[in-house]
């Protein structure tokens, strides 16, 4: 029995390692209204946070890249309405991300957004 809780021990142990983060902070952009790089180096994608202007639809690409060239983590777009309010998208736990964080927005009207990530 000592040793089955010995090895769980251990076991737990480095399941806890492999998944630490590290001390560094989150960040939030600040609210963002075109098509922006909220990040341009390797992390984590916690959520965005998206504000229509009350009237009209806006529909998000989020990609795992420094433009809209490739990579979207997000499949299919989101799209809000745009009566619906702020809008909140989590990740739990936290999306990777490789080479940054770009997001695309489509709408006639008008938009603003926040990222939240943590750099590596």
């Amino acid at each position: 029995m000592k040793k089955l809780i010995i090895s769980l021990a251990f076991l737990l142990a480095a399941c806890a390692s492999a998944f630490a983060f590290t001390d560094t902070p989150m960040w939030v952009t600040s609210a963002l209204t075109n098509d922006s790089a909220a990040m341009t180096q390797p992390g984590y994608c916690y959520g965005l946070m998206v504000t229509p202007d009350g009237t009209n639809n806006v529909t998000i690409n989020t990609y795992d890249n420094d433009s809209a060239a490739g990579g979207k983590i997000i499949h299919p777009a989101w799209t809000l309405t745009g009566s619906g309010g702020s809008q909140t998208l989590s990740f739990n736990p936290p999306m990777e991300i490789r080479n940054g964080i770009y997001v695309d927005v489509t709408t006639t009207g008008t938009v603003s957004y926040m990222v939240y990530y943590r750099r590596l």
